[in-house]
């Protein structure tokens, strides 16, 4: 899905000069990819959690199996 979107997706600069989607000259739907870059430049802008090794004792992942086990 995400691949459509990109493939549909132009880019045009704005008046400042940052790239932009503009949905007007896009041959499709953007909107999936439009949600991540915006959710990446939100994330971007946030520091990292300094450690979270404490979390790596609370939450423990679960043994997979393969499929292919008997």
């Amino acid at each position: 899905m995400l691949s459509w979107c990109a493939m549909n997706a132009k880019a045009t600069p704005d008046p400042t000069g940052a790239r932009k989607f503009d949905k007007a000259k896009s041959t499709g739907r953007i909107d999936d990819l439009q949600t991540l870059t915006m959710a990446l430049g939100v994330a971007n802008r946030h520091e990292a959690e300094p450690d979270w090794t404490p979390m790596c004792e609370v939450v423990k992942p679960k043994t997979q199996r393969s499929i292919y086990a008997h």
